[in-house]
This record gives C-alpha cells, sequence and structure tokens, in this order.
C-alpha cells in the first residue's frame, strides 16, 4: 500500500512498519519514501512544524500534548516517533502504564480534522495479516483505528522475486514505462538491494525521452553495474561450477535480513535450476543450445551465458541437482543440520556435480 503524493487528505496517524523475525525487516528507503509523502501532502497547507522523538526515551504526556497543539503559525504539525514497537508490542509488565497513552492515540486517529498529524515508526512487529498484530489489546485497538483511516504502510522491504514488479510500479507512478527486460537488466547489473536500484531508476527516469520507455539498451548506457549477490547469480555460479564465487555470493544473502533463510535461497535456486531443466528438455528434442534457451523464455540479453551454462548439465544430472536441492531444504527444515553447513554442503556438492539419482525427484521438485 503506497501513499500518494497527491493524497487529499493525511490520516491523523499514520503507522509506517517493519516485519519482527530473526532480524527486523525494516526498509529505510520506503519509510523515508512514505515520510516525504507525508511531509510533502501536509506542506500545501502551509509551513511544518516537525518534531522527532524516540519512543523509549520520549515522554509520551508531552508528545501527545504536542500533536494536539495546532502550529503556531498556522501551518501543519507533525510529530513522528521512531522505535514505536515499545509501544504497540511491549512487555507485559509495561501494558499499564501504557495504555492511557495508547487509548489517547487511538482518540486521536478517530479524528477528521486533527491539530496535529502523529507518525509512529515501528521497526519491528509481528504480521500475521494485512496489518500488523499484536497481544496488547490497547495496541490492537490502535492498529484497527489507524487502518480503518487508511494510515497503516508497509515498510517490509520487497523480496527478490517482488523486486522487479515494485521497480516497474515505481517507474508507471513516475509516468515511465520500464520495459520488462529493462528490469530484468536494471537486477542484473545492480543486484537486488532497493536503495540501489532505486538510485539507478532514478537517473533512468530523468534521462527517458519523449516516449517516456526504459528499454534494456537504456539500462545498458546509464545504471552503474555494482557487484551484488542475488539468489539468481548464485544459482548461475553454482551452474558454472565456480564454488568459490558461490559461496562468496550465499555469504552476501546471508547477511541481509531479506535473503538470510535458506528455505529463500533454495526456492530462488530451484526455480533457476528449474528453467535449465526446461531447456535441456529442449536440447534433447535436437534444439541448439540457444534455440532451448530461448524455448525456455530466457531474455535475449542472456542467451549466450545461459546456453553457455546449460553446455555442462543435461536432464538428468539437473534432476539430480535438484533432488540434492530437496535433500538440503529437508535438512534444514528438520533442524538435522545448520542452514549455513547445509548451504555451503550443498553448493560445494552441486559445483562438483557430485550428485546421484534418488527417488525423490518427481512431483517434490516443483513443492521446494
Amino acid at each position: 500500500m503506497a501513499l500518494r503524493k497527491t493524497a487529499p487528505r493525511i490520516p491523523a496517524v499514520c503507522l509506517l512498519y517493519g516485519k519482527k523475525g530473526k532480524e527486523d525487516l525494516f526498509d529505510e528507503y520506503l519509510a523515508e519514501e512514505h515520510l516525504a509523502a507525508i511531509k510533502h501532502a501536509l506542506s500545501r497547507g502551509g509551513d511544518t512544524a516537525v518534531s522527532q522523538y524516540e519512543a523509549s526515551e520520549a515522554d509520551l504526556a508531552d508528545v501527545l500534548d504536542e500533536v494536539s497543539t495546532p502550529a503556531l503559525w498556522g501551518g501543519g504539525r507533525l510529530v513522528i516517533v521512531r522505535e514505536a514497537e515499545d509501544i504497540l508490542a511491549p512487555a507485559a509488565g509495561k501494558r499499564p502504564s501504557l495504555e492511557p497513552f495508547v487509548e489517547r492515540m487511538g482518540a486521536i486517529a478517530g479524528s477528521a480534522k486533527p491539530a496535529g498529524h502523529l507518525v509512529l515508526i515501528a521497526r519491528g512487529l509481528d504480521v500475521k495479516g494485512p496489518t500488523p498484530s499484536t497481544g496488547f489489546p490497547a495496541a490492537a485497538a490502535l492498529i484497527k483505528a489507524i487502518a480503518k483511516a487508511g494510515g497503516v504502510f508497509s515498510c517490509v522491504p520487497p523480496y527478490e522475486s517482488e523486486l522487479k514488479a515494485a521497480l516497474a510500479r515505481r517507474a508507471a507512478a513516475a509516468g515511465v514505462k520500464l520495459e520488462p527486460e529493462a528490469v530484468d537488466a536494471l537486477v542484473s547489473s545492480v543486484g537486488a538491494e532497493q536503495m540501489a536500484c532505486q538510485e539507478e531508476l532514478d537517473k533512468l527516469i530523468t534521462g527517458a525521452g519523449h516516449d517516456k520507455r526504459i528499454t534494456f539498451e537504456d539500462v545498458e548506457a546509464v545504471a552503474s553495474a555494482r557487484p551484488h549477490a542475488t539468489v539468481f547469480s548464485l544459482a548461475d555460479k553454482i551452474l558454472e561450477g565456480n564454488t568459490g564465487k558461490s559461496l562468496s555470493d550465499l555469504r552476501e544473502l546471508r547477511l541481509t535480513p531479506a535473503t538470510r533463510s535458506a528455505a529463500f535461497i533454495l526456492a530462488g535456486l530451484a526455480s533457476s535450476f528449474r528453467r535449465h531443466l526446461s531447456a535441456a528438455y529442449q536440447v534433447e528434442k535436437g534444439y541448439e543450445l540457444e534455440e532451448a534457451a530461448a524455448a525456455a523464455g530466457v531474455p535475449a540479453f542472456v542467451r549466450e551465458r545461459f546456453a553457455a551454462r546449460l553446455k555442462r548439465w543435461n536432464v538428468e544430472s539437473l534432476l539430480a541437482l535438484l533432488n540434492r536441492a530437496l535433500q538440503c531444504d529437508v535438512e534444514t527444515k528438520t533442524a538435522s543440520a545448520d542452514e549455513e553447513t547445509a548451504l555451503e554442503l550443498f553448493i560445494a556438492d552441486a559445483c562438483a556435480q557430485r550428485l546421484e539419482k534418488s527417488e525423490l525427484v518427481g512431483r517434490w521438485l516443483y513443492e521446494i
């Protein structure tokens, strides 16, 4: 859900949230984008007085008094409270003292003509549906009130599988058509780190011609190549048999919360391996390597490299590779091996093609 910069009314209370996990999944870029949109919308009524607080250090009574006080010179008032997870999902012992303030925020959230606006920024909340959830009843009621007014905005970073669609939507919001092959080229050259992709996309949007289209050639001419690991670059290196670079990509992926889990990595690898398997079947039918790549839906600008990787593999070996990926997936999900060790062993075996046929292959290939 994105806040439009032309929105006619800003909810009295907004919640920008990240998702709680092993590490908080919170995208600073998305949060700043939402804040900029809120400030832009409020500034149309004149100057906006902006105050920022940390929830763990702020006097909430004073903060809410400030929100309820009109700005001195008649402009807007915006109060930003960071670390709001301390308010929305506190320890049970802190809830009684916080309840009056949270209920007061709920009253502000229901105001049609607020004196000021409050933005709560929570880096890590439980998310089990379209909005965050919490075991603190007063906070659950507050989140419901904020959502009803249209003020809940996700700052959970898009996974790599969703990033391309997100970039296309951002370009469309700026009135520019980002061609599918241009999206592929952008992520291929820059990587999956959202801030880097957005910086390059901003350049491309600024330089878009009269037809307002960004093509593969535009990306090649403008985007800066930044070496950055993706699940798909990892799959390519595995299929090329490059153990050192594969392990290096794995280490980089494991540094980022959105790409670190074994389930995410293996699902992405399996997707890439299945595309090569589809092409391998075409080779068995008599297709040339690049023809097989085209039949498998591989973009034209990467077919030559795809064909070079495909030359090392056939249907039997790719089925064995997918089976080995499944074994790794089972190991990590049943905790029979820690993720780091299981992934490293899988990559070492895959690069060296230490693979065996197994009866596990079949419908399971499509469920990993």
